[in-house]
C-alpha cells in the first residue's frame, strides 16, 4: 500500500484532462485491487450497511441526471468505497501515510522554488506542483 499511496501522491500525466486528477483516479481504481484484500468483512456490519445504503441512494438519483453527468461522480464513489475497504483491512495506515509523504516530496520540491520567486520550469508554465 506505500507504494501505491506514493505513486498516486506523484502522479502526473501532462496532455489529458486535469493531468494530476485522471491518473490518480486510475491508480487507485486499478491499484487497489492489487495492492489490498478489499475484504468487506474488516469492516463493522453497520458500517457496510451504511456504505452500502449510500451506494444505493447514489445509483438511484441516476435516474434523475444524464449519464454524462453522473457517472464519473458515481465511478469516483465506487473508487472510494474501495478505498474504504482497503484501509479497513490493513492492520495499520503507518506505510500508507509514508509512502504518502514520500510521493510529496517530488512535488514540494517543485513548488518551494515557485514560492520564492525561481521555476525549474520552462518560461509561460503556470506555479504548479504535480
Amino acid at each position: 500500500m506505500s507504494v501505491l499511496a506514493a505513486l498516486v501522491a506523484v502522479a502526473y500525466l501532462p496532455g489529458v484532462a486535469s493531468p494530476p486528477v485522471t491518473l490518480r483516479w486510475w491508480l487507485i481504481a486499478l491499484g487497489l485491487p492489487l495492492a489490498s484484500r478489499l475484504d468487506p468483512r474488516a469492516v463493522e456490519p453497520r458500517a457496510i450497511y451504511l456504505l452500502a445504503g449510500l451506494l444505493a441512494c447514489a445509483a438511484a438519483s441516476m435516474w434523475r441526471i444524464s449519464p454524462h453527468d453522473g457517472l464519473l461522480p458515481f465511478a469516483q464513489l465506487l473508487i472510494l468505497s474501495g478505498a474504504f475497504l482497503a484501509g479497513a483491512g490493513e492492520e495499520s495506515l503507518d506505510g500508507f501515510m509514508i509512502g504518502l509523504a514520500v510521493g510529496l516530496l517530488p512535488s514540494a520540491a517543485l513548488c518551494l522554488p515557485q514560492i520564492i520567486g525561481w521555476s525549474p520550469l520552462p518560461a509561460g508554465i503556470e506555479p504548479s506542483g504535480l
